[in-house]
């Protein structure tokens, strides 16, 4: 068992990145690169555009949300599994594992230029991570107020130059909400998708609704939303989305179903609630007894909702 521990441990070490584009301990994450995609949703065929990864659809003309526009969110993710590692068909053992993270932070549209958000700034707060398998995640964003701008600049809010691994923290999640319209808007018709239209996200699409998850490359995720249509500002939808989580050569497939809401205002989520399984799959190395094949399964629930 001291020796499936070690193994456990190797391998929450290349999992435990957390929320929002870097490595995680009490504020927004990294994405770690994913080999392979999960299976896409079934009976999508009806989806508008096509079914490739990029929907050809053109995007809808969407106004800039105003200036002063603000949201606080909270997102969660919580997972849980139970491991059994094989070696040339003989049992290694079993793990069993859990892992969350819960964190608040708050978006401030503080310009706009030619219909689109020409200033955000994104104040991460409040975060509370459970280890996974006894490893705590670090972040290079925690705690720390940014503001991006149109021209790909990212400083602090105070004006202070970032280090290369903020910037690219803070790029890769909001590049797509500065200098263009709002990616979510521009896909659902201008927020104006109607009542049983099915989209098929591309990965910045995927990104925009997901936020940037632990360990998942979303140019691997599969998404689909059917519209619910539009009740005063919010736009509904169901949402299925099926996501790979990787470390390594170890695989956990994400299968995730449930409703979410847009702002048709600032494009912003305002609400996001999926749940589903976990499988595992793959291999993972032991540095002294080798490489053990991976099977398992468990639970997932990912979470957004303003505050």
């Amino acid at each position: 068992m001291k020796d499936l521990l070690q193994v456990s441990s190797a391998l929450a070490l290349c999992l435990a990145v957390g929320c929002g584009g870097a490595s995680q301990a009490s504020g927004g994450g990294a994405e770690s690169p994913a080999n392979g995609a999960g299976q896409g949703s079934e009976g999508s065929g009806e989806t508008e555009g096509t079914a490739a990864p990029e929907d050809s659809t053109p995007a809808a003309k969407v106004p800039a949300p105003s200036v002063g526009a603000k949201q606080l969110e909270d997102r969660r993710i919580e997972l849980s599994f139970e491991l059994t590692l094989n070696k040339s068909g003989s049992a290694g053992g079993m793990q069993s594992g859990s892992w969350s993270i819960d964190e608040e932070r708050s978006l401030a549209v503080q310009g706009v230029k030619n219909g689109a958000i020409d200033k955000l700034q994104v104040v991460f707060g409040r975060r509370e991570a459970k280890p996974l398998l006894g490893v705590e995640p670090h972040t290079a964003t925690a705690g720390k107020s940014y503001v991006v701008d149109a021209g790909g600049g990212v400083t602090h809010a105070d004006g202070s130059a970032v280090s290369a691994e903020e910037r690219d923290a803070m790029t890769s999640e909001y590049g797509a909400w500065v200098g263009e319209p709002s990616p979510l808007l521009s896909w659902l018709a201008g927020g104006k998708l109607a009542a049983g239209k099915k989209k098929t996200a591309s990965p910045k699409q995927a990104e925009a609704l997901l936020g940037a998850l632990p360990g998942v490359d979303h140019q691997e995720t599969k998404l689909t939303v059917e519209s619910k249509g539009v009740t005063g500002t919010q736009l509904g939808l169901d949402v299925h989305a099926v996501l790979k989580l990787s470390s390594n050569d170890t695989h956990f497939t994400l299968d995730l179903s449930g409703p979410a809401s847009i702002d048709t205002k600032t494009g912003f989520v305002t609400a996001l609630d999926l749940s589903g399984s976990v499988k595992a799959s793959g291999t993972v190395q032991h540095k002294k007894k080798g490489t053990f094949d991976v099977t398992g399964k468990g639970t997932v629930k990912l979470t957004r909702k303003t505050l």
